[in-house]
């Protein structure tokens, strides 16, 4: 009886760990992928955001900084996990400062990014409900303010890392000075909070609110559309009857200085339409890159909410079942997995301009 329970927990540990490993292959060939697609995504992004009139738009001023932190979070974050897989030396292992310095970057430019998007969220969301005020509310100038002030506060936040993390000389790799500390033990809850769901929550609030903005705006435009037809319809006829009323009613004389009066306002109304018409492909064309932008934003703000959530939940799941030895095999194998998988995510998350 032992020895099957104990032939049965083997091939249970060997069938879990081979589904590990081929997780872990998939991981090896997909982080390289993602760090160089992302990275080539950014900075056509940057590049594109500061350019021509979209560098004066703070939507682009926000996605312009978004594909920096981005680029960042990639380059610290999944470049060291790869060489990890890899079994080769990582930068953020070659010295203590490096450690330190590393881990406050990562956690620094990954809480940035989130809240980036956040900010450039609720500003779409003003421009959408209240578009008369948008131009007064939405400037650069108070978006580089706000972004000062984001990077202000997650800063602070993370400045700890500074001192409680350390490069430890026995296991070759970056831990807390003091894993009892009860900082660190909380720390876990306090990342997933301002990491993922304070930000999941304000932006599918934010979202919803911006969708029902834009299905209440266009049925709006298409009653005004409507009621503009029915008055220039009303004041089409009213102008035919007028003018045929006129024309018997005077003299020939008069009748020349009509038709010279008539010549006149034709030319003006032309006028007055060209330029209306010039007026109305301007607003047409700022109306498209509007909505444009705010396609792009909400697909980033979706994609965010999809990604970002994985990667919290396993940390939440780890730290429920801190003792490892406790943990069964299955348990430590889908444990495994599902990190793998919420690594990947999060990585997707930061190429989120594919």
């Amino acid at each position: 009886m032992n020895s099957t329970i104990i032939s049965t927990n083997t091939s249970d540990f060997m069938f879990n760990n081979r589904f590990v490993q081929i997780a872990s292959r998939s991981e090896e060939f997909i982080l390289p992928c993602l760090l160089l697609i992302g990275t080539t995504c950014n900075t056509l992004t940057f590049v594109v955001m500061r350019r021509g009139r979209m560098r004066h738009s703070s939507s682009c001023f926000y996605m312009a900084a978004l594909a920096i932190a981005d680029t960042f979070v990639l380059w610290i974050g999944c470049l060291n996990r790869w060489l990890e897989l890899l079994d080769k030396q990582r930068p953020i292992l070659a010295c203590n400062m490096c450690c330190k310095l590393g881990t406050f970057a990562f956690f620094f430019f990954a809480d940035c990014s989130v809240w980036i998007t956040v900010a450039m969220t609720f500003e779409r969301y003003i421009a959408v409900s209240q578009p008369l005020r948008a131009s007064q509310i939405c400037t650069v100038k108070r978006a580089r303010y706000i972004l000062l002030i984001v990077f202000t506060i997650f800063f602070l936040i993370n400045a700890h890392f500074l001192w409680t993390f350390h490069l430890s000389s026995t296991v070759l790799h970056c831990i807390p000075l003091n894993d009892q500390s009860l900082f660190i033990r909380y720390f876990t809850w306090i990342d997933s909070f301002k990491y993922s769901f304070c930000p999941f929550t304000l932006l599918i609030t934010l979202n919803i609110l911006i969708i029902k903005s834009l299905l209440n705006a266009r049925s709006t435009n298409k009653y005004l559309q409507q009621q503009t037809t029915n008055d220039n319809h009303i004041n089409h006829h009213k102008n035919s009857y007028s003018t045929s009323f006129s024309s018997t009613s005077t003299t020939n004389n008069s009748i020349n200085k009509f038709i010279k009066k008539s010549k006149h306002n034709i030319l003006h109304s032309s006028h007055l339409y060209q330029e209306e018409k010039h007026t109305s492909t301007k607003a047409l064309a700022y109306r498209r890159v509007n909505r444009r932008l705010t396609t792009m934003l909400l697909a980033v703000s979706f994609a965010f909410c999809i990604c970002s959530m994985p990667i919290s939940i396993m940390q939440l799941i780890d730290a429920i079942y801190s003792d490892i030895e406790q943990r069964s095999s299955t348990l430590t194998a889908g444990i495994a997995i599902g990190k793998i998988i919420a690594e990947i995510s999060q990585y997707i998350n930061h190429c989120r301009f594919i």
